[in-house]
């Protein structure tokens, strides 16, 4: 797990875990851009809000390289080695990068993994206490 300082909504700092990468596609029919931006998916237990933030645990260029692309562009296809758009999304996502139109499927992961600590927390914990040879403190 990897946690990072945030800044959550109600103004002050909190300790966050990283969930992962998520990616979005970006439209503008007036401008002509159709493009990928990357995000970080962090989870605030303190609050228990998830946010998004730009620091990304990939190489630089692997984000600047799908950032850069411009799916809206006929040339795109023939500048790249991909045969259409989705293919580029198969790819994000071949590679652990979900939509972030699905992070409702990241978020129950996380929150299935914690309660399921938390079970097994709890287990330890009753367990611990009905020991043999185990004598409560006075």
């Amino acid at each position: 797990m990897k946690y990072e300082l945030v800044v959550t909504n109600d103004g002050k700092p909190h300790l966050g875990v990283s969930v992962g990468t998520v990616y979005q596609n970006v439209q503008d029919i007036v401008y002509k851009i159709d493009r990928i931006e990357l995000f970080n998916l962090v989870y605030v237990p303190r609050t228990e809000e998830f946010m998004f933030n730009k620091k990304i645990r990939l190489s630089q260029g692997l984000v600047d390289y799908y950032e850069s692309l411009n799916l809206y562009s006929h040339s795109f296809i023939e500048h790249t080695h991909y045969a259409s758009r989705k293919d580029v999304f198969q790819e994000l996502e071949s590679i652990g990068i979900m939509p972030a139109s699905d992070v409702g499927s990241l978020v129950r992961s996380y929150q299935e993994l914690a309660a399921q600590k938390e079970r097994v927390k709890q287990k330890i914990i009753g367990s611990s206490h009905s020991l043999p040879g185990r004598q409560e403190k006075k």
